[in-house]
């Protein structure tokens, strides 16, 4: 039984040697599978990176041509734009040309008309002033002339939109003020553009008509340069009496002269002295008396004139005489009225003799006294300033009245010296000198309206101081002429 137990335990053991045999075969078999599945794994793996890689490269490829096929796409979209852009551009600015085009000419058409109205309304105005002119000057009427001069500082205040016609600007009224006058200078017009345009009325003294030319304005404003003028630049003064001699001369219709004799004075405070008299001698006052109809000054110097270099050497020793100050407006101020006065005697070829008188008045300037300053002898220097320039404003105002009664001439020794000057037998001319300051404005639009009631003044058609030949000269002389002096 042992033997049998035996064998049966060795049958036993070898069917476990047998299957423990099977299953190290099976287990290397397990393992190769298993390093087949792990190596099919990692192939299988490595194929599906390999996949990830792909499908990675082939999506950035296309986001790449996509990318590329977008920019061409806005390129192409871009150039068309432009193209489309620029036949847009072209056809707008072929349009925008066209109606500049057609707007030019619209506008030079316009401007074509505007200048041909201008240029009518011009002549127009032309032609009414010199009816008006012609109608004042029937009248009688003072006529007048306006001088600018040129401002000290800034923009001036004045301007000169036509001929005859300044306009001053008033911007704190939000208004301009127009003012209308036979001629009117702007700051630009020389000593020879003023003379000029009174050279006619000038020489028809020689004619027998008395004439009297004064200048008017507030001190400062060039009354003094537009009548006197510096050495290089004379004033009416001196070219008016030379033009008279020079035309005397020049007569050819038998009218002959005697020598021209000349006069110069002042009007200072009220009392006339005389500018020619002798270097040296005293400032006598002298009166004004009109008996004989006429204002005449006893104990006047005169001197006869022959030449326009005695003239200038006569007029600059009165000036030396005239009184002049200086004050906060003006450091060479005139102090005075002066008056050169030409006195012309001749005769007719008929024998009948001819006197006249031209009058030449630089008047002094009105003064506001809170603006200049002036104290001590300024101060009654510029009230009788003041005083006699509103007497000559009483005797326009009583003169320009439609019912004229008594005139004030005796009411100032200006007025009553210039009495025949302004009583209608005479010429008149009236500078009215205005400064282009912006500061002056208000005293600009008080001369110019001053100058304007002048302008109504109409004292009656000039006559000739023409006598018969029986009443020839009371001196007891034969007339001559300047050639035969």
């Amino acid at each position: 039984r042992a033997v049998r137990d035996a064998a049966d335990l060795r049958r036993r053991l070898d069917e476990c040697e047998g299957d423990l045999k099977g299953l190290r075969i099976h287990k290397e078999d397990a393992a190769k599978s298993r390093e087949e599945a792990e190596r099919k794994l990692r192939e299988h793996d490595a194929r599906v990176v390999r996949a990830e890689q792909s499908i990675n490269d082939i999506e950035a490829a296309a986001d790449a041509r996509v990318a590329a096929a977008e920019q061409k796409i806005s390129k192409l979209e871009a150039e068309n734009a432009a193209q489309i852009g620029d036949r847009v551009a072209a056809a707008i600015n072929a349009e925008r040309l066209k109606i500049e085009r057609e707007f030019r000419d619209q506008l030079e058409a316009a401007r074509a008309q505007v200048t041909a109205a201008e240029r009518l309304a011009d002549e127009e105005r032309t032609r009414r002033r010199k009816l008006h002119n012609r109608v004042m000057e029937l009248q009688g009427n003072i006529r007048v002339m306006c001088r600018a001069r040129p401002p000290r500082a800034g923009a001036p205040s004045a301007l000169f939109p036509r001929e005859g016609c300044v306009k001053i600007r008033q911007p704190e009224y939000c208004d301009d003020a127009d003012f209308e006058f036979d001629a009117v200078f702007d700051p630009n017009s020389s000593q020879i553009d003023v003379f000029d345009a009174v050279r006619d009325l000038v020489t028809s003294a020689l004619d027998g008509y008395s004439v009297c030319i004064f200048a008017y304005g507030q001190t400062g404003s060039g009354k003094t340069y537009t009548m006197e003028g510096p050495p290089d630049k004379r004033g009416v003064n001196v070219r008016a009496i030379a033009r008279v001699l020079e035309a005397a001369s020049q007569r050819s219709d038998g009218v002959s002269y005697e020598p021209l004799e000349i006069s110069m004075l002042e009007i200072y405070n009220e009392q006339v002295r005389d500018l020619l008299r002798p270097p040296g001698a005293a400032a006598e006052r002298l009166e004004v008396t009109t008996a004989t109809g006429e204002s005449v000054v006893k104990g006047l110097t005169k001197q006869s004139v022959f030449t326009a270099d005695e003239i200038e050497k006569l007029i600059a020793a009165g000036a030396r005489h005239r009184a002049a100050g200086a004050h906060a407006l003006n450091k060479d101020s005139s102090r005075s009225h002066s008056i050169v006065t030409l006195y012309i005697r001749g005769t007719t070829a008929s024998g009948d003799s001819l006197t006249s008188k031209l009058h030449l008045v630089d008047l002094a300037g009105s003064e506001r006294l809170d603006k200049t300053g002036a104290t001590g002898d300024r101060l009654t220097e510029a009230k009788a300033i003041n005083k006699s320039l509103s007497a000559l404003g009483d005797v326009l105002t009583a003169l320009a009245s439609q019912k004229r009664g008594h005139v004030p001439y005796r009411n100032s020794k200006l007025t009553y010296l210039l009495q025949d000057s302004l009583s209608g037998d005479s010429k008149a001319l009236m500078f009215v000198n205005v400064s282009t300051d912006c500061d002056d404005v208000p005293e600009t639009l008080c001369s110019l309206r001053f100058a304007a009631r002048a302008h109504d003044v109409a004292l009656g058609q000039a006559k000739k101081n023409v006598a018969p030949a029986r009443a020839a000269s009371p001196v007891g002389r034969p007339p001559r002429t300047p050639e035969r002096r």
